[in-house]
């Protein structure tokens, strides 16, 4: 469904209504930081205690970066009081604009560092008229 209040959005940005709808329903796990560390370089940070690098992917297919966490499923026997820590499956993407770059990935105590660099090229494209 269409929210009225991003109507004008809508009309401004061609090509973008995907990406606009999956904004209302975006999961929140796990938790994730987004940073700018200047004007070219921002890093996100994913909270992905207790999983192993084999059990992470991060892909960027065109402008779209996905990271993928996939747990196997083993039969678990323990007789838990409180079960807070989650270790379902998930998947996060991001669209990025196409003059970001993924310049690093790496896995550190538990987060998922994720180092993007923006191309200080002007944007501005000047197209001839036929």
């Amino acid at each position: 469904m269409k929210n009225p209040m991003l109507d004008p959005i809508y009309q401004t940005m061609i090509g973008f209504e995907n990406m606009l709808n999956r904004a209302h329903s975006t999961s929140t796990y796990p938790p994730y930081n987004l940073y700018k560390c200047d004007d070219h370089n921002y890093v996100i940070e994913i909270a992905v205690s207790g999983w192993k690098k084999s059990e992470l992917d991060v892909s960027l297919a065109g402008t779209t970066l996905t990271v993928t966490g996939t747990k196997e499923q083993t039969e678990d026997t323990k007789n838990y009081l409180v079960r807070g820590l989650a270790h379902r499956s998930w998947t996060r993407t991001w669209t990025l604009e196409p003059d970001i770059s993924v310049e690093d990935v790496e896995l550190c105590d538990g987060v998922l560092y994720i180092e993007l660099y923006a191309n200080p090229k002007s944007k501005t494209r000047h197209l001839d008229i036929k």
